[in-house]
């Protein structure tokens, strides 16, 4: 069963790269990640089942570099999400490699060996895992090495968990209904809550044997919290495929309205027009779907992305533009231009606060959060609130 679970990460990561647009670049991290888990459930498998020396010989040891790569990974894959599907790596984001470069470095006079030489010491660990223990390593002993990757794991997880509620509390303030959680909307969370007891089962079983030594693997208990860990294996490659839109990209989360608006009947039952007096509005029944499928759109923050404009917004949702002029101006009370920047307005302050103010200029700031004009951020910043960006950077600063 490991095995198939395995093979399936390959498909679902060779799937996300088929579907890979520049509307959902977040994604090529969580392909490496789904790649990363698939690689090492062929590393588990070749040394508790298959009993393969030429398999133990190849993932065994030398892939535990790139196991250390699962986490920033994922957290990548998250930040790049709710920073609008922005994938680049940054300078400083190279820290996150740091780990992986020094497992390297740990592992290197091992991978180094001839391939006769890992396959004798595979054919020792399949008639006692301890041998795996005596593989020499220069900086750390090889337990705490195979503990390194499920730890390091959960807690970026657990990091993006919270990251994951950070915003969804920042979405509260976007002029769109408070979050309310529905197992069919909120991929990203049951995503993560199944990671996580993943990689805490997996951390479990690290630690036992970092404390009590390898052959501790094939006692029942272990043996009994690997297999729980498997069935999270199995549901964490099958929940992206329970969620298409995510394999997809943004462009399909207003696919559902867009069904709506080919059936005629529907259509007039949701949009009245007047023809007399020519007076165009929506009933409360449309107002609501509209409102939904904005705020499962924010949680990529599309807003933030340089020139992005109704247009755009009503390509990717697949709403008329008439229609989101509407929702705008007439039941939110507000241009799209002034959402779009009180939006902008509350990330770039989000920002000051984070203290990215120390190693970044106010202008960079501003086109961070979307603005390409600095005279146009500055006349938004003052719209929204009441001051400059500099004189609210000074208060920012005394308080």
């Amino acid at each position: 069963m490991l095995l198939s679970i395995s093979y399936s990460g390959f498909i679902i990561s060779f799937v996300l790269v088929f579907f890979l647009n520049k509307t959902n670049r977040a994604n090529i991290y969580l392909i490496f990640f789904f790649l990363i888990n698939s690689i090492y459930g062929l590393s588990h498998h070749s040394v508790m089942y298959s009993k393969s020396p030429i398999l133990i010989a190849i993932l065994f040891i030398n892939f535990i570099p790139i196991f250390a790569l699962s986490g920033p990974m994922i957290y990548f894959y998250f930040r790049s999400t709710i920073n609008g599907g922005n994938a680049k790596i940054r300078p400083w984001d190279f820290l996150h490699f740091l780990p992986s470069c020094v497992l390297f470095l740990n592992a290197l006079p091992y991978i180094l060996t001839s391939f006769q030489y890992k396959i004798e010491v595979a054919k020792l660990a399949i008639l006692n895992t301890s041998t795996l223990a005596l593989i020499p390593h220069p900086f750390f002993p090889a337990n705490l090495t195979f503990a390194f990757f499920p730890i390091q794991g959960l807690l970026y997880i657990s990091f993006c968990i919270v990251l994951y509620f950070i915003h969804l509390k920042k979405q509260n303030q976007y002029l769109i209904p408070p979050f309310k959680f529905r197992w069919d909307k909120n991929w990203h969370f049951i995503f993560l809550l199944i990671s996580f007891f993943l990689y805490f089962s997996y951390s479990l079983t690290s630690v036992v044997i970092l404390i009590y030594g390898i052959p501790t693997i094939k006692n029942e208990a272990v043996t009994l919290i690997l297999n729980v860990s498997v069935i999270f294996f199995f549901f964490s490659n099958l929940s992206i495929l329970l969620f298409p839109r995510e394999l997809y990209g943004i462009p399909l989360i207003g696919k559902h309205i867009k069904k709506l608006g080919q059936q005629m009947s529907a259509m007039e039952d949701d949009l009245q027009l007047n023809r007399n007096s020519n007076v165009f509005f929506l009933v409360p029944k449309r107002l609501n779907e509209i409102t939904e499928v904005i705020r499962d759109y924010l949680l990529g923050s599309p807003c933030i992305r340089p020139g992005f404009n109704l247009s755009q917004m009503s390509l990717e949702l697949h709403i008329p533009k008439h229609q989101l002029t509407y929702f705008f101006n007439d039941h939110l009370k507000i241009t799209f231009n002034d959402w779009k920047n009180e939006i902008r307005i509350t990330h770039f302050i989000s920002l000051l606060k984070n203290g990215q103010a120390i190693n970044n200029t106010q202008e960079s700031l501003s086109q961070s959060s979307g603005f390409l004009s600095r005279s146009k951020f500055t006349n938004a910043f003052k719209k929204s609130q009441g001051m400059t960006p500099s004189a609210f950077i000074k208060d920012l600063i005394l308080d």
